[in-house]
């Protein structure tokens, strides 16, 4: 069974390699660990058996837009609902904030992620040309809540 709970600085080094094993060009280690010092309430943690399997790091922005900027599953724990169980919860963290859409950013290549979102309900906005530093395309995708 997965739970959700909030993020405690005690995950970082489990987010950090769950990071580098699912990401071909993953987010640095210093970008994490600011990342997890700065905005340590917007991240949730998917735990099964007491160990770290996932996580999501999602905000609202100033014009009551949700955020998602990170969604990461451990390899071996994938296509087991955490995912899924995820981004529900971000979802509902950030409309209870006040969001009324959400948006993120997704490697073009990448169609599984694209798929998953858009069984969730997100829907391509915009292809965001050259967005990634190794020249790859992204996808904007939005969903209203």
């Amino acid at each position: 069974m997965t739970k959700v709970r909030q993020f405690l600085p005690k995950d970082f080094e489990r987010i950090s390699q769950i990071t580098k094993d699912s990401f071909p060009y993953p987010w640095s280690e210093s970008y994490l660990r600011r990342t997890s010092q700065k905005r340590a309430g917007e991240i949730l943690i998917a735990e099964t058996a007491g160990k770290t399997v996932g996580y999501i790091l999602g905000y609202v922005k100033h014009n009551y837009c949700g955020s998602v900027k990170i969604l990461a599953v451990d390899p071996d724990f994938r296509k087991q609902g955490i995912g899924r169980k995820l981004i529900e919860a971000i979802i509902e963290k950030l409309k209870k904030e006040g969001a009324q859409k959400i948006f993120l950013k997704l490697r073009a290549k990448n169609t599984v992620a694209e798929n998953f979102y858009e069984q969730l309900g997100f829907k391509k906005s915009r292809i965001l040309k050259k967005y990634f530093s190794n020249g790859d395309d992204a996808y904007l995708m939005k969903k209203n809540i």
